[in-house]
């Protein structure tokens, strides 16, 4: 009766005899498929997803991201996944303007009473050093965090003083906003950074500003300025205020930018330090990005598949590169443009 025992014991003397003349058989039947399968790309999602139903809400950030490309919106608000991998680049100037835009929303009631440029400057400098001692390890490039994002307060005041002097003033910062018409039945929700407004002679509210804190470059928010549609929050905002009825006069980029040269501008902008870069023509924006979410939230509700839309600028932010296909766009295209 042979037992376990007896082929524990007899395994020392057998392996020897016997590996030579197996081994090779073995790995010349396995070797090829774990190369292969160890050559073989992560698995990916489909270069288009159709959805089964659209939600019932939806942030204004995931309604400029269904205009820019419906395959990330189908990700993000559809079927709620989580960022699969960091993005291409995730630049320290976004942390910056992380730690910018809770400093300014914690100063919002001293923006609206203090005057003097002093009595400013020192509120948001006190505001950026509280939180960074709380959140950031003051060590390496996050102590130079904490000391870029004190530069960027001298051309945030001298922007704030201009636009009080043109008759600007700060209504409330961190703004919810919320609707239900933009898309019928669908709740459309969203914080505005700050929002201003202006009166007449007689203390009437004339109208309203949005404006949306950014950390981009100037040449790029010179881009999205002019072409609402490259990222279409900005306006979408304005839509929303528009549906509620809020007479809005102006859509701007408000740069959190500390008047230092920008790498990336061009030689005419070398000594640029413009901050507050506005919406050109607000009314055909707003109009362009409603009709765009439109057409985009009735294409897929009907049926139509979510494509991936690739570009340099969305691209090169998205967390879902992991898993996205749009390499694989120019096939789908050819499979049905003989449709």
């Amino acid at each position: 009766m042979v037992t376990g025992a007896t082929v524990h014991h007899a395994l020392p003397t057998v392996l020897p005899t016997v590996l030579p003349t197996i081994l090779p058989t073995i790995l010349s039947a396995t070797l090829p498929a774990l190369l292969t399968a160890s050559a073989a790309p992560p698995t990916r999602l489909a270069a288009a997803i159709s959805l089964r139903a659209l939600p019932s809400e939806v942030s204004v950030t995931k309604l400029a991201a269904l205009i820019q490309c419906p395959y990330r919106f189908a990700l993000q608000a559809a079927f709620k996944v989580q960022p699969l991998s960091e993005p291409a680049q995730w630049p320290a100037h976004l942390e910056r303007g992380n730690l910018l835009h809770e400093a300014l929303h914690g100063v919002a009631a001293d923006l609206r009473v203090l005057q003097e440029p002093k009595q400013l400057k020192a509120a948001i400098s006190a505001a950026i050093a509280q939180l960074s001692s709380k959140k950031l390890p003051l060590s390496g490039r996050y102590a130079a965090l904490a000391a870029d994002s004190q530069r960027t307060v001298s051309t945030y005041v001298s922007a704030h003083i201009q636009r009080q002097q043109e008759g600007w003033r700060v209504h409330a910062a961190e703004h919810a906003l919320e609707t239900s018409t933009l898309l019928a039945g669908v709740r459309v929700h969203g914080k505005v950074d700050r929002l201003d407004a202006i009166f007449d002679a007689a203390g009437e509210l004339q109208a309203y500003a949005v404006l949306d804190y950014k950390t981009s470059s100037e040449a790029l928010l010179k881009a999205k300025r002019d072409d609402g549609l490259l990222d279409a929050q900005l306006a979408l905002y304005a839509a929303v205020l528009e549906q509620l009825d809020w007479p809005t006069a102006q859509a701007a980029y408000w740069r959190l930018h500390d008047g230092l040269y920008d790498s990336n501008a061009s030689k005419s902008d070398y000594h640029s330090k413009k901050t507050v870069l506005e919406l050109a023509d607000l009314p055909l924006q707003v109009d362009a990005v409603h009709a765009a979410v439109r057409r985009a939230w009735g294409a897929i509700s009907q049926g139509g598949a979510a494509h991936a839309t690739p570009s340099a600028h969305a691209c090169l932010h998205c967390p879902y590169t992991a898993v996205c296909r749009s390499s694989d766009l120019a096939a789908l295209n050819e499979d049905t443009s003989d449709e």
